[in-house]
């Protein structure tokens, strides 16, 4: 971890393959929509076109992918029990489809999209991002380690030297103007708090699902929501995480860790009752 006093971009984490493992990296470009170059930039996808991912089959959890970059070529070592598969994206993803789709039982290609790849939230192509004392909080709630809360989530951007749900102050009230933030040379709107699939609720390693995370997660983010977070766009509490923005102006621009981090406009709140 950093060692510093004022905010700064603590982690880069990028998910080549959308739903599976990620990566932590020095850098990361922003593409021309907002999202980080080579993030989710890969899907597997069924033979009706149907994205496989964590939400409909917990058996993604089974599966280890362990990505480098090599001369901006990705490289993967994908285990699953005994099989596994090595090679290069995008040379390789036809064997890739076929080794999973002996995992999953049906057809499977693996399908690529450069330009912004394949977001959960097609309405904010940003990165996500969260605090470091937000994923610290949240890993003493479940009682868990911090590494292991990480991948629940599954957060693009950490940001250091800011409290715990920091990342709640950017968002504006339902319909007002939203909050933004520079990282570097970049600058984002905090555009929505994400709203939690089943997901988080299963165990990174096994898909094992505990029904009572979200319950108790709700409680706690209830308990402790911080006086700047805007009540009108929790409507419920199993919402964790900044979803955000990048105005076309800064495509092309570069995150390094350690990049400075400095609020440009943090929206009024509504005084809560």
């Amino acid at each position: 971890m950093l060692t510093h006093k004022q905010p700064v971009l603590e982690r880069i984490r990028i998910y080549p393959l959308k739903s599976f493992d990620g990566m932590d990296v020095a850098m990361a470009r922003v593409l021309p929509v907002g999202a980080l170059a080579s993030d989710r930039r890969f899907a597997l996808c069924d033979a009706d076109g149907a994205f496989l991912n964590g939400k409909r089959d917990p058996r993604v959890h089974a599966v280890r992918i362990a990505w480098r970059m090599e001369a901006d070529v990705l490289c993967f070592d994908a285990t699953a029990g005994q099989r596994s598969c090595h090679g290069r994206l995008p040379e390789d993803a036809e064997r890739l489809g076929e080794w999973f789709s002996a995992h999953f039982g049906q057809p499977l290609t693996v399908v690529e999209d450069t330009q912004g790849g394949y977001p959960d939230d097609t309405d904010a192509h940003g990165p996500t991002v969260v605090a470091t004392a937000s994923i610290e909080r949240v890993a003493a709630w479940l009682g868990e380690p911090l590494a292991r809360t990480r991948r629940r989530f599954r957060a693009n951007l950490e940001i250091g030297g800011v409290p715990a749900f920091w990342e709640d102050g950017l968002l504006g009230e339902e319909g007002a103007a939203p909050g933004r933030f520079l990282i570097g040379d970049v600058e984002f709107q905090g555009l929505k708090p994400c709203v939690r699939c089943p997901v988080p609720t299963r165990d990174p390693d096994t898909g094992v699902a505990d029904s009572r995370l979200p319950r108790v997660f709700s409680a706690q983010r209830r308990a402790e929501l911080p006086d700047w977070a805007p009540q009108s766009r929790f409507t419920h509490y199993y919402r964790f995480t900044l979803n955000t923005g990048v105005p076309a102006a800064f495509s092309g621009g570069e995150l390094h860790v350690g990049d400075a981090l400095r609020e440009v406009f943090r929206p009024a709140q509504t005084p809560r009752e």
